[in-house]
């Protein structure tokens, strides 16, 4: 779990934007979007490594115009990964709301 959120937090600090789909699946997405719209969090259509990252940080309590998420904020984002276990879990598709 910790590797993912750094290279994550490394992906979303890159130059140049890296497509969301090169390190999440269709559910990981599909998860993150509704988590995030429940905190009126909006994730953009086609979103990138950094949007990414900034909304699970976000899931951790940091705020966006506080410039990138540092170490503390990427811990406790671990929330997301506990969430996708449950979602997994629970059987849930992609098609389903």
């Amino acid at each position: 779990m910790a590797w993912r959120l750094l290279l994550l937090r490394h992906l979303g600090r890159a130059p140049v934007p890296i497509p969301v789909d090169r390190l999440f699946d269709g559910e990981q997405v599909l998860l993150l979007r509704k988590l995030l719209k429940r905190r009126g969090y909006p994730l953009p259509r086609r979103p990138t490594m950094r949007d990414a990252m900034l909304g699970i940080a976000a899931l951790g309590g940091h705020i966006k115009n506080n410039g990138s998420p540092g170490g503390s904020s990427s811990a406790r984002s671990h929330r997301f990964v506990e969430t996708e276990v449950g979602w997994r879990l629970a059987g849930r598709r992609c098609d389903q709301s």
